[in-house]
């Protein structure tokens, strides 16, 4: 079984991918930096602890995921991203355009089920300059109020090939990621 090395710029996102992951494929998901937080991923500390773990062979391959924000960072996340070029390990970039919340604007029906609303939502998600407010507006006067540590708990009901016919960038993601693992 593949082992899969993760990086996120939260617990809850690194998480929240690994369930959504484990719905459609099986190995061992493991993050690899799990108390870094957004922008100190770009930290020399961070980098070369990432290099660290990736050469240990601990790892088949690993998946960095970040969340875009606006445009004006894609040349940042680019650069980031470019950081871990040549290393013995495999990995793969998820950029969320623009939040890692336009996956559950993919599947709207599994938010609504979470928590018992009814956002419509038909669209291209990669669209939405600010998903997470959308998801919060949604549930302002619910009883339970959207928020990101609920993340990992409405991945496990995403649906995964769902998420693939209404997003396009997971869509590359999920065929490079599959390729991969079927290797």
């Amino acid at each position: 079984m593949k082992r899969v090395g993760l990086i996120g710029e939260s617990q809850n996102d690194t998480l929240a991918i690994k369930h959504l992951l484990q719905s459609k494929h099986k190995a061992h998901y493991l993050p690899l930096v799990p108390r870094a937080k957004g922008d100190q991923l770009k930290s020399q500390k961070y980098i070369r602890q990432i290099e660290f773990e990736l050469k240990t062979g601990k790892y088949d391959l690993c998946l960095y995921t970040r969340d875009l924000d606006s445009e004006r960072n894609r040349e940042s996340r680019a650069k980031e991203f470019g950081a871990f070029h040549g290393l013995p390990v495999t990995v793969f970039f998820l950029l969320h355009v623009y939040q890692i919340e336009a996956l559950i604007l993919a599947d709207v029906a599994a938010f609504n089920s979470y928590y018992k609303v009814d956002l419509r939502f038909a669209g291209n998600p990669m669209k939405v300059l600010d998903p997470k407010e959308k998801l919060k507006q949604a549930t302002s006067s619910s009883k339970k109020p959207y928020e990101e540590s609920h993340c990992p708990e409405i991945f496990k009901k995403l649906d995964f090939d769902k998420l693939r016919l209404n997003c396009q960038y997971f869509e590359e993601f999920a065929h490079k990621f599959e390729e991969f693992l079927s290797r």
